[in-house]
């Protein structure tokens, strides 16, 4: 008994420690130049090196694409630290710009900026746009690949809403949020939950699938924040998480 309690109330402790999202979000901040790094409850800043640059996607590196056309590119940041890592640029392919991005591994999948709403499928070096389906309203803007359950998840910016999508373009419901106006939107795998920035509250505001408000976190930045994605690699605390929760079930199965 005071095992179980002990292990509980170290998983408590750990947990409050670790305010904010469990895996690391990568944040594009257009209106002042920055990449966003947001580990827990700590944001790290660095100098975007593009031109216009919104959306963005997780991979090998952090790629960014922009949303604004007329010579506009993207470039690859490193995970760990946000410099620029290599001379690849990602050109606007006119007409259409990006607002954010997210990927399955398969493809990039994008909410677009001007001409035709909606979300456009590309290759993994940002080419060969092609348009997959309209959402709901031309403000939507944020947008996230949910692994658990193949599909997307589509933010608005002005009427506080949330969609999910199936693959094909289905609209498969809505919840609210707390602000009406939401940015950038990521899936963290890593408990299954939602984050968005909230324009209104400038925080990062969580979201279980079914709509629950579950948390928010505010760091030291005032503004926009339009490319949100969550880490593909589990970081340490992710793995401290993991491992104290199976002690602490292993535990308890023994009692």
């Amino acid at each position: 008994m005071l095992k179980s309690l002990f292990l509980f109330s170290l998983l408590i402790l750990s947990m409050s420690l670790y305010a904010g999202p469990v895996s690391t979000l990568y944040g594009t901040g257009w209106a002042n130049g920055s990449l966003h790094i947001f580990q827990g409850n700590t944001l790290t800043k660095t100098a975007l090196q593009g031109s216009y640059e919104s959306g963005i996607v997780v991979l090998d590196t952090v790629k960014t694409y922009p949303y604004y056309y007329g010579g506009s590119y993207g470039r690859d940041y490193s995970l760990s630290t946000g410099n620029v890592v290599n001379t690849t640029q990602h050109p606007i392919l006119a007409p259409q710009g990006v607002l954010d991005a997210t990927t399955n591994g398969q493809y990039i999948y994008a909410m677009s900026y001007a001409y035709t709403p909606g979300v456009y499928r590309f290759n993994l070096d940002w080419t060969n746009p092609q348009f997959l389906f309209s959402t709901a309203s031309s403000a939507d803007l944020g947008i996230a690949y949910d692994s658990a359950s193949d599909l997307l998840w589509v933010t608005n910016w002005g009427n506080k809403t949330i969609s999910k999508y199936s693959m094909s373009g289905s609209n498969l419901g809505s919840f609210s949020t707390v602000g009406n106006h939401n940015g950038g939107l990521a899936y963290d795998a890593a408990d299954n939950t939602l984050w968005t920035w909230s324009y209104d509250n400038n925080r990062l505001e969580q979201y279980s699938k079914t709509g629950t408000f579950l948390s928010s976190t505010s760091y030291a930045f005032n503004g926009h924040i339009y490319g949100l994605e969550a880490s593909v690699i589990p970081e340490p605390h992710t793995l401290f998480f993991v491992l104290l929760s199976c002690a602490f079930a292993f535990f308890l199965k023994k009692k």
